[in-house]
């Protein structure tokens, strides 16, 4: 396992703050940077509003951090996961299968 952890990535948090005018602002805030392996599961293409949109789902495996979130990304480059569950592999706190979905062309720039 541990060689096929060979992607650096960031697990981002959603950090709410406000501005002068006393509005919620929404950034991101950067809590582990780790090894990861990635690997696609499926891919999607779907129409809307009259436009096509891609969507892929994704499994990235990690070794075990705690305090992890559904609602946090992975950030690998400039692709963002969107974390949608979070697998304690075999129950033993090693590794984390996080299952993300990928919208195509969304960065988080």
């Amino acid at each position: 396992m541990i060689g096929k952890l060979r992607h650096q990535v960031e697990i981002l948090k959603p950090v709410i703050s406000k501005d002068t005018l006393g509005q919620e602002i929404e950034s991101w805030e950067v809590q582990h940077s780790v090894w990861a392996s990635i690997e696609p599961l499926s891919g999607k293409e779907y129409f809307s509003a009259k436009q096509v949109n891609s969507e892929a789902t994704i499994k990235i495996t990690i070794r075990y951090v705690e305090s992890l979130l559904p609602h946090w990304v992975v950030q690998f480059g400039h692709r963002i996961f969107n974390i949608e569950a979070i697998i304690n592999f075999e129950e033993r706190n090693k590794y984390l299968q996080l299952l993300c979905s990928e919208k195509v062309g969304e960065t988080n720039d």
